[in-house]
């Protein structure tokens, strides 16, 4: 992924230009993508249902996954501009404070809420009883504020379910931390010319938390929350080149298993000889699966001069011409 496509289309992405967004997507969308995974029973039953993961944010191990940020102080402004605001006060006080000019006044101040409480304090100084409730008031209005914005942000985390690739297959720190020291496997997908095209979205890396306020007080801007939380992590992870296929909640409700087209490559990492006897079944079970859906298998190698990883030849699948690697045995 190049800077400026990117910036592009994170700057149509934020702007509601989805048909833009897509297309910029379709023309960068790498031919190839890889998913890094361990020796499992997990990744042997996706291998042969030819399906994928997908798992909702909450269930990611960025703890920083899909949140964002609420400006409270908008949020109050907003809020003293809102019929509710008044209604609400005057329903904890048992009167009517102020007068409808001095709440159009107020509603009309570049800070609202900030004015509110300029005029609060000039109109009812002295007052210990009102300017109790008042006080308890404002106190509501924060923790209730805060609570439904937690909620909500809570709630994001349940609205999309997606599965992440990256567009390398030789990243070390990926080896490490995804396929168990590389005595795991990286499987290959070509998504291109496929349904699932339009789903995937590349990851957009910043130093800055997703500022969803004005999503939040815009109805019409709600429905991107979701999808534009789940699409920023911190430039920390930026090394992964990240790309999410991602799908709305009234798609896949639940984490699961989704049907997708078969990997076009399985590399197995440079560490498998060091497999136990659970994982070398495991894995003799992953290059049946290969032989079986003609799926070509490479190995992975470290280059001896630099840190660097390294693609050794394709190995044969042909049982009579096997090389005598430990997995097979």
């Amino acid at each position: 992924m190049t800077n400026n496509w990117l910036s592009e289309f994170k700057d149509f992405m934020f702007n509601g230009n989805v048909k833009e967004a897509r297309k910029l997507t379709l023309q960068h969308l790498p031919k190839k993508l890889y998913k890094y995974r361990q020796i499992n029973d997990y990744t042997v039953n996706n291998l042969n249902e030819s399906s994928i993961w997908l798992s909702s944010p909450a269930n990611m191990n960025d703890p920083y996954e899909s949140s964002v940020y609420v400006d409270f102080e908008k949020v109050c402004n907003y809020e003293v501009t809102q019929d509710r605001f008044w209604d609400g006060l005057k329903a904890n006080t048992d009167s009517e404070l102020f007068s409808e000019d001095e709440k159009m006044e107020i509603r009309n101040h570049l800070n609202p809420y900030e004015h509110y409480w300029n005029c609060f304090r000039k109109k009812f100084i002295g007052k210990s009883d009102l300017e109790l409730k008042i006080k308890i008031s404002d106190t509501a209005l924060r923790e209730n504020l805060h609570f439904h914005s937690e909620e909500y942000i809570r709630h994001l985390k349940n609205m999309v379910r997606f599965c992440s690739f990256s567009e390398n297959n030789d990243s070390l720190l990926m080896w490490s931390h995804y396929s168990e020291q590389h005595k795991g496997i990286c499987i290959e997908y070509d998504f291109t010319n496929t349904n699932s095209a339009k789903y995937i979205i590349p990851v957009i890396y910043t130093n800055k938390v997703f500022n969803c306020t004005e999503y939040l007080l815009d109805k019409s801007k709600a429905g991107w929350l979701s999808l534009l939380s789940s699409l920023q992590k911190t430039e920390d992870w930026a090394y992964e080149k990240e790309w999410r296929l991602i799908y709305p909640y009234n798609h896949v409700t639940i984490d699961s298993n989704m049907h997708v087209s078969q990997p076009s490559a399985i590399y197995i990492g440079s560490r498998v000889d060091n497999l136990g006897v659970v994982g070398k079944e495991k894995l003799n079970q992953i290059i049946g699966i290969a032989k079986n859906k003609n799926i070509p298998v490479f190995q992975m190698s470290l280059n001896r001069d630099t840190f660097k990883m390294g693609i050794t030849s394709e190995i044969n699948l042909n049982p009579k011409e096997m090389p005598k690697l430990p997995f097979f045995e």
